[in-house]
């Protein structure tokens, strides 16, 4: 290596130098509200049809161990442990967002971290650094390279710089000097792959899911004193600036301890891809502001913007549950129906529904709309007696523009995990996260994560209407 001055190494230094002390209290308050958003998110994992399969792999793979997975009382080896987890908490596609790269950060930052301080006994404290530590890595990557440049190849953000935001993580809770950082970081560069051409297959989550067992690997090895190409992101040959797009690595530490990156991602509060979210929340307004009658609406049109409606027409009729979760028609529906877009109800039993189908296909429509903003939409409900009701959303909730407030994150714990783990336990999991600087160990944080959702409550999944 030539320098300091290099970006990987500069990144490096940073990670390895930052304290919790030296982080806002806003920042820390909102890296615990993701910590919170991703243990509820991974608890309602269970109603996705594509977590048996995956974790039947992990399992192979793994073997046994005493790592805890997020909703089951079993521990697991660190592999299958980090892998799982990873799938968890993208399962129901709740997680945060980072929306400028469509990427989602917790799925790749946390599961390594998480595995690591269990392993090595760490605090609440560590946990939290570990967290921010990992978000701004991601954030900050996703803002070096040209945009247009990166989209334009095809790249999947969570497999191609999900693997550097897991291994800055555990990095930091395994308490890595600059060096030792720049190591891992290097070799998750190694391990960075994933494009678009898996859209609309759950082969995306597994990018995920994958990018946490890179991140998690990689801070071990650095750990072990093995070594990777030290320059991964500004190497004339091979360097990510180079191979995957153009970029400017100064932008990987401009404004650092000044500007908070991570501030820019989004919590969403229903399950759902992020562009089915603004449909979501404006049909949620006009249940709360209405109240209609599921039989009595005549006609329901949802207006989007062109690329979003061009790019989710695939789900309009969802077959599965993936395509459910990212269907603008039936997440429009289900929250007419019930009141609430629960996961518990993102199963055939729903999608497969007879009065589900039958409404969608008869009463909704999806509109292209060059007025609408690209993460806004505006829902407008006829009933049979002629009424009308009618919401416009420029940004959903949860987004940095419209940032969703404590307590709502507090009902979407409710929403996901109440018939997980009970309504008590969700009470006290929000409090714990809320205070986990002030846990001197990661031991209650555990128990409330192994309760096992197989055996856990049997809840509505939102209200019957």
């Amino acid at each position: 290596m030539s320098g300091s001055d290099e970006a990987t190494h500069a990144l490096a230094d940073r990670l390895a130098n930052l304290r919790l002390a030296d982080v806002p209290q806003e920042v820390r308050a909102f890296a615990a509200d993701l910590l919170l958003d991703a243990i509820i998110c991974a608890l309602a994992a269970d109603h996705a049809e594509d977590i048996e399969p995956f974790s039947q792999m992990a399992k192979i793979v793994g073997g046994p161990g005493e790592t805890t997975v997020i909703g089951r009382a079993d521990g697991a080896s660190m592999a299958e442990a980090v892998m799982v987890n990873g799938f968890r908490i993208t399962a129901v596609t709740a997680c945060d967002v980072f929306a400028p790269a469509e990427m989602h950060a917790m799925p790749a930052v946390l599961p390594p971290l998480l595995a690591v301080a269990e392993h090595r006994g760490s605090t609440g404290s560590d946990l939290l650094l570990g967290v921010i530590c990992g978000l701004e890595t991601v954030v900050r990557l996703a803002n070096t390279f040209d945009r247009t440049e990166y989209k334009g190849r095809g790249w999947h953000s969570p497999g191609v710089i999900g693997p550097f935001g897991g291994a800055a993580a555990a990095a930091s809770v395994l308490g890595l000097d600059a060096d030792g950082t720049a190591e891992a970081l290097a070799i998750a560069g190694s391990q960075a792959a994933g494009t678009w051409a898996a859209r609309g297959t759950p082969t995306v989550k597994f990018h995920q899911a994958r990018a946490a067992f890179a991140g998690a690997t990689s801070a071990l090895l650095a750990a072990e004193g093995f070594t990777g190409a030290r320059r991964i992101l500004e190497a004339e040959e091979g360097g990510m600036l180079r191979a995957y797009a153009g970029g400017d690595p100064e932008a990987l530490t401009a404004s650092w301890g000044e500007q908070w990156m991570l501030q820019g991602m989004s919590l969403r509060l229903w399950p759902g891809g992020a562009r089915v979210q603004p449909t979501i929340a404006a049909s949620q307004q006009i249940v709360q502001s209405t109240n209609p009658s599921f039989d009595d609406i005549q006609r329901v049109e949802i207006h989007v913007a062109p690329q979003i409606a061009k790019a989710q027409a695939w789900a309009a009729r969802p077959a599965t549950t993936f395509a459910a979760l990212a269907s603008i028609p039936f997440t429009a529906a289900l929250t007419f129906k019930y009141g609430a877009a629960a996961p518990s109800r993102f199963t055939a039993t729903s999608y497969m529904d007879p009065s589900l189908v039958e409404f969608i296909e008869s009463h909704v429509d999806v509109v292209s709309d060059g007025a609408v903003p690209p993460l806004g939409s505006r829902v407008v409900v006829i009933s049979r007696d002629g009424s009308t009701a009618e919401a416009t959303v420029d940004v959903p909730r949860g987004d940095p523009r419209s940032r969703a407030t404590r307590d709502e994150l507090a009902a979407k714990a409710h929403l996901f995990a109440d018939d997980r783990i009970g309504p008590k336990q969700v009470d006290e999991l929000v409090e714990h996260v809320r205070g986990i600087t002030d846990q001197p160990t990661l031991g209650g944080l555990m128990t409330f994560m192994r309760r096992d959702a197989r055996l856990g409550y049997s809840g509505s999944g939102g209200t019957g209407r």
